[in-house]
C-alpha cells in the first residue's frame, strides 16, 4: 500500500493584536511629562522650578583624569601614615658613648677613653668597640662596675676653680677635685679641664652633647685666659703664636694674643679654640718663655663676673641657649 504525505505546514505566526482596552488607555497624570507644566508662565516663577532648573548633575566624577587624581592623592596619604607609623629599626638603637654622655657620665670624647680601656660592659660583656651600637630601653650599660641610669633633667653650672684642685669627677689619690667643691646630689662632669696650679672659670654639666659641642675644635669655641710670663714677650715670638707654630710635629690654631698694658709686655690676655693638655704652657716654652700665673677668664663670652673662687652658680636659660 502506498502511505499518503501526512506532512502539515507549521502555522504561521501571528503577532497578537494589542489590547482595545490597553491601546485604548491614557498615561496616569503621574506620568505627563514636566515640560508641559513647566512651559506655564505661572509655573516658571515658583521656587520648586528655580530649585530644579538651578540643579545640574556633576561631571567631575565622570572624567578619568579625577579618579586618577583621587586616587593618587590617597595612596599618597597612605604611605604618609604608614612612614610616620613605622619607624626604622636602627632608629631605636644609638650609639654607646652617646648613651653615656647624654646620663651625665662624662663627655664623648673620655667615655671614649674609658670603652678603649676596657672599663664600659653592656650587659656584663666588656665592650672595647667605639662604634659600638645598644638598645637603651633593653641593654644595661655599666661604667666601672656602676649601672647607668637615665638622667633626665639637665644642670649647667660655673664654677670659680682655685688653685691645687683636680679638674676630674674621682682622683685615685685622694685629692680634692671640682666635684667636691659642688656637692650636689646629680652627677655632673667638668667640660674640659684645668691643670692643677690652672685657676679661673670651669663648666660643669650632665649633658654630654653639649659638652661635646663646647670642646669640639670644629666648633671653634674661644677660650680666654690671663697670662703673666716669666719675661717680656718679643713682638716676633707675639706673630709666630698667633700664626700658629709646631709642637710635636702638629700646627697649633692660630691664637689671640693682647697686652693689658702697652708699657708692661709680662701680662697678656691670649684667646684659643683647641683644648691640647698643658697648651699655653708649652707654646710659650717653645720660645724659651715660662709661666709664671694662668688663669682662665673667658668662655665662649661667658664671664666669671665678680664669681670669687671657689664659689659657683647655675647657668641661666639665657646664658645656656647662647653657648648652645
Amino acid at each position: 500500500m502506498i502511505k499518503k504525505n501526512t506532512y502539515k505546514k507549521p502555522k504561521v505566526y501571528k503577532k497578537p493584536s494589542a489590547d482595545k482596552n490597553q491601546r485604548n488607555s491614557k498615561k496616569p497624570a503621574d506620568f505627563v511629562k514636566l515640560s508641559a507644566d513647566l512651559n506655564r508662565k505661572d509655573e516658571k516663577n515658583s521656587d520648586d522650578f528655580k530649585s530644579r532648573k538651578a540643579y545640574r548633575k556633576p561631571t567631575d566624577f565622570k572624567k578619568t583624569s579625577f579618579f586618577k587624581k583621587h586616587r593618587k592623592d590617597k595612596m599618597q596619604s597612605v604611605s604618609l601614615q604608614t612612614t610616620a607609623d613605622k619607624k626604622p629599626v636602627d632608629e631605636k638603637y644609638v650609639r654607646l658613648n652617646k648613651f653615656i654622655a647624654a646620663n651625665g657620665i662624662s663627655s664623648r670624647r673620655k667615655i671614649d677613653e674609658m670603652i678603649l680601656q676596657e672599663r664600659v660592659t653592656v650587659n656584663g660583656k666588656t665592650v672595647n668597640e667605639l662604634g659600638f651600637k645598644i638598645d637603651p630601653g633593653f641593654d644595661k650599660v655599666k661604667v666601672d662596675g656602676e649601672l647607668v641610669r637615665t638622667d633626665t633633667k639637665k644642670v649647667y653650672l660655673i664654677l670659680n676653680k682655685p688653685k691645687g684642685i683636680i679638674t676630674s669627677v674621682k682622683d685615685e689619690k685622694r685629692r680634692t677635685t671640682v666635684i667636691d667643691l659642688i656637692k650636689l646630689n646629680q652627677k655632673i662632669f667638668p667640660v674640659g679641664r684645668l691643670d692643677y696650679n690652672t685657676s679661673g672659670l670651669l663648666l660643669l654639666t650632665n649633658d654630654g652633647e653639649f659638652a661635646n659641642h663646647l670642646m669640639s675644635p670644629k666648633s671653634r669655641i674661644h677660650k680666654t685666659y690671663y697670662v703673666e710670663l716669666s719675661k717680656p714677650l718679643e713682638e716676633k715670638h707675639r706673630l709666630k703664636l698667633c700664626e700658629g707654630i709646631k709642637l710635636d710635629g702638629i700646627r697649633t690654631a692660630p691664637a689671640k694674643i693682647k697686652f693689658l698694658k702697652k708699657s708692661d709686655f709680662h701680662k697678656l690676655y691670649i684667646s684659643i679654640y683647641e683644648g691640647k693638655n698643658r697648651q699655653i704652657h708649652n707654646m710659650f716654652e717653645h720660645y724659651g718663655y715660662f709661666v709664671r700665673e694662668l688663669m682662665r677668664v673667658e668662655y665662649a663670652g661667658l664671664k666669671l663676673d665678680g664669681l670669687k673662687e671657689g664659689r659657683w652658680r647655675f647657668l641661666t636659660a639665657e646664658e645656656v641657649s647662647k653657648l648652645k
